[in-house]
């Protein structure tokens, strides 16, 4: 190896400064509070060998600190907790806490059926249209209605500002898991020879997408005079820090250490019309989870029937007036 005797000086900064967190929880340096120790190192021709080991352990010496002290390494213990050592949330809530439900029936008024809901700060409006005569020739020879249901987003519903097709793959993975769950529910064998159409548009998108729509979508469906077996409500659960969390929002969704477990039961029989899971979870700890998600599926039951006796009031009352 030869080095260049012309190079006189090379300066090496041995950085001592303080770490920040950004807001993605990544460690940055903060350059107001950086002491700078200015290593220098003549090389004036093969002879300076001990100059030129005392240069590569400075860097040695520069690389461990680095290692150390975490700069330019993503690690797990850098981002931000989602419980702090308070048991609280990023939103304020508690392990075991739902976010604030609001929803609404009859909002459309040239739908037969139509609900807003809103849980958090997600926000779905769903429409429903039916039973009506299918065009379809192949319906016309069914003993059973048919239950379409089309998934959509507005293009502001999230951070990224773009208008999804509706061959997206995700949209109409929703609008298929929304359409098996309440399939068997619906009480298809009256209405032969029909169709019942589901539109559901996601206003915003906070975590909790597919439960908010399959609620709103019920809630819809009762409105629409429906006949069905019971309600269908749906809550979600995840599990991290030791112990599991009711009903995630996106951030919490987004980690990578949050499995996300998706169930929607029928409140009164407490039998399981959907589970879904993404991420892994393990056995002993899916029992906690699926417990948390029914109770808090139980809750949502409470809000959907609520407000369906609201509704049918206020109908009650535009009638006698």
């Amino acid at each position: 190896m030869t080095h260049n005797s012309n190079v006189d000086k090379t300066s090496f900064k041995k950085n001592s400064s303080t770490i920040d967190n950004d807001q993605n929880g990544h460690l940055l340096m903060n350059p107001d509070s950086v002491n700078n120790e200015e290593i220098s190192t003549n090389f004036d021709g093969a002879d300076n060998s001990e100059n030129i080991e005392h240069s590569l352990s400075a860097l040695n010496a520069i690389g461990n600190e680095n290692i150390s002290t975490g700069v330019g390494i993503d690690d797990s213990s850098s981002r931000n907790e989602l419980v702090n050592p308070e048991g609280l949330r990023v939103d304020g809530r508690r392990a075991n806490e739902l976010r604030k439900i609001t929803c609404k029936s009859n909002v459309i008024d040239y739908a037969d059926g139509s609900s807003y809901y809103e849980q958090g700060n997600t926000k779905v409006l769903v429409g429903v249209f039916g039973p009506r005569e299918s065009k379809q020739r192949g319906v016309i020879q069914s003993t059973q209605v048919v239950f379409n249901v089309e998934f959509s987003m507005a293009p502001f519903s999230t951070g990224e500002r773009r208008k999804r097709s509706k061959n997206d793959k995700r949209l109409l993975e929703i609008a298929a898991i929304v359409k098996q769950t309440f399939e068997p529910v619906i009480l298809g064998n009256l209405f032969s020879r029909s169709q019942i159409d589901v539109f559901i548009h996601l206003l915003q998108q906070d975590g909790g997408m597919l439960e908010a729509s399959i609620n709103a979508t019920c809630l819809a469906l009762i409105d629409a005079g429906i006949p069905m077996i019971d309600y269908v409500c749906a809550c979600a659960a995840g599990y991290t820090s030791g112990f599991p969390l009711l009903d995630l929002n996106l951030s919490e969704e987004n980690s990578f250490e949050t499995p996300n477990l998706t169930v929607a039961i029928l409140p009164r029989s407490e039998k399981i019309a959907l589970i879904q899971l993404k991420s892994i979870l393990s056995v002993d700890k899916l029992g906690d989870v699926l417990e948390l998600a029914k109770v808090g599926c139980q809750f949502v039951h409470k809000k959907l029937d609520q407000t369906v006796k609201t509704s049918t009031a206020d109908l009650i009352n535009k009638i006698s007036t």
